[in-house]
């Protein structure tokens, strides 16, 4: 990654909808960045001609205006969580294991119910030591989970994400 400092004006016009320049310590910057992309794969398949490939990019950086917030409709809602240090390993037997650590997933189709399974590595997390949720509940999940996610959350986690491969769902 080579890395320049540009002027905001530059690229002022070329940032997308709903997007701000993302400043460091005042500065603005532009990276090429080069890529070489080997046994590349679209949903587990192999693309022929394009396995194997270098790819060089112009980057420059933004921020949603607010990361943490969406819209529906006119109005806005966010869900917004700060947490502080290292993401830690999530203790064996715990609530966050309980909370995070599920590989199989089910839901309702209209012949029954739909069973996949999720394969990833274990995830390290930060406890959140601050946190908001602000929605219409009742129109956004249904009114009979208003009250509920009106209260204060029991805990609330920041997951260090990975890849993850969901496996075929079988119906039964």
């Amino acid at each position: 990654m080579l890395n320049y400092v540009v002027d905001p004006r530059l690229i002022t016009p070329l940032i997308p909808a709903e997007t701000e320049i993302d400043f460091e310590n005042g500065e603005t910057f532009l990276s090429v960045v080069g890529f070489l992309f080997l046994d590349t794969r679209l949903l587990g398949l192999p693309i022929p001609l394009h396995r194997d490939f270098e790819e060089v990019n112009l980057r420059f950086y933004v921020r949603r205006q607010s990361a943490d917030t969406w819209r529906r409709g006119r109005k806005w809602e966010s869900l917004k969580m700060t947490a502080t240090g290292e993401a830690q390993m999530i203790p064996a037997g715990s609530h966050a294991e309980f909370i995070i650590e599920h590989y199989w997933g089910y839901t309702r189709v209209p012949s029954g119910c739909g069973e996949y399974r999720v394969e990833h590595p274990r995830w390290k997390v930060w406890n959140a030591t601050d946190f908001e949720f602000n929605a219409d509940v009742a129109t956004l999940y249904g009114e009979q989970f208003a009250e509920t996610l009106n209260q204060p959350a029991r805990s609330a986690f920041i997951a260090d994400g990975s890849p993850i491969t969901v496996h075929r769902r079988e119906i039964f």
